[in-house]
């Protein structure tokens, strides 16, 4: 379902309510934690209460983002509205969904907000959908709203935002970045937002200590090259996901790499549960196929960067792989 509707409704939804719950889905990342935290920050100085749900913990590697520690995986009792942040798929929701708290929050107005390729959602319980394809992130989807509604954004609101378009663009390095982007960028460096602080506060989480690093190795090691070397796949296991994923997400630590790499065109990062398979995926530039890779698993994403998850109890990571190296080799013709 599209629960398309116009922004005028959600105005008034916003302007009405008293309390509103502002929801990551249960893989949070800078672009959903920054916009979480921006919402927070414009509605809170228009005497909202705003509270902030993850239905998982924010990652070390998120924590350098100021206000980080005021999301929680506890639901609240009573809220006016919802809105869900950077993400429109009912799977990426599954801690929330089954929450017996959630029962009365579905019951309210629960609007989307999303930037992603495909901005359909499947939520059955949503009952507006304020996303728009496009942009670099959803910070950068909710200035823009919010502009719309003359609701002012401060300082520390404009670098939330910005904070937001570096996580997703990469540091303004790949094709989500817009002329558009650039623009609001300048005017938010020209209203004092310091661009270099924030940059220097990311690297200062990003550094990895020496256990990752050996582990990056291993990573290395495991790697597979596919269709002369147009596909690198790495598999991450379950027991490294929760052990070195607190530290540093293995996914992205590889699939850095892996991009790097000559005449590679798509990398992929699977990891291994005991009931479920994800899968990340990254594509180079000229090669913008991640998001219909992934829409073919029921995921979603953007062309150079997507993803999806396999829940079948019996599918074996063979059966899962050669599946997936399938649907990619029609898609790389």
């Amino acid at each position: 379902m599209s629960h398309k509707t116009t922004d005028t409704q959600v105005k008034e939804i916003l302007e009405s309510a008293q309390t509103v719950l502002v929801i990551q889905s249960d893989r949070p990342d800078g672009d959903s934690l920054a916009s979480a935290l921006y919402i927070e920050e414009v509605l809170e100085q228009r005497g909202k209460k705003v509270m902030l749900y993850c239905g998982v913990a924010i990652p070390e590697y998120l924590r350098f983002i100021e206000g980080w520690d005021r999301v929680t995986n506890e639901l609240p009792r009573s809220i006016d509205a919802t809105i869900m942040v950077d993400n429109a798929a009912l799977v990426l929701l599954e801690k929330f969904d089954q929450s017996p708290d959630a029962m009365f929050i579905k019951t309210k107005p629960f609007i989307i907000a999303d930037h992603h390729a495909a901005v359909m959602s499947d939520i059955p319980y949503a009952t507006h959908n304020i996303s728009r394809d496009g942009y670099a992130s959803a910070g950068e989807l909710l200035y823009e709203v919010f502009t719309e509604y003359a609701y002012q954004s401060n300082l520390r609101a404009k670098q939330l935002v910005m904070q937001s378009i570096l996580s997703d663009t990469l540091g303004l390095t790949n094709d989500l970045a817009t002329p558009r982007t650039y623009r609001l960028m300048a005017d938010f460096i020209e209203a004092g937002v310091d661009r270099v602080g924030l940059e220097e506060a990311r690297r200062a989480y990003s550094k990895m200590d020496e256990r990752v690093f050996r582990y990056k190795g291993q990573l290395i090691q495991r790697t597979e090259f596919l269709f002369d070397g147009a596909v690198a796949l790495c598999v991450i296991t379950e027991a490294e996901a929760y052990d070195v994923g607190t530290l540093y997400n293995p996914g992205p630590l590889i699939l850095s790499e892996l991009l790097m790499v000559k005449n590679v065109r798509v990398a992929l990062a699977i990891k291994t549960y005991h009931n479920r398979i994800t899968v990340a995926i990254r594509c180079t530039h000229g090669t913008p196929l991640a998001h219909e890779l992934a829409k073919k698993f029921g995921g979603g994403g953007h062309a150079y960067s997507a993803g999806f998850r396999l829940d079948e109890n019996n599918l074996s990571l063979s059966d899962a792989t050669a599946n997936i190296v399938s649907a990619l080799k029609e898609l790389l013709k």
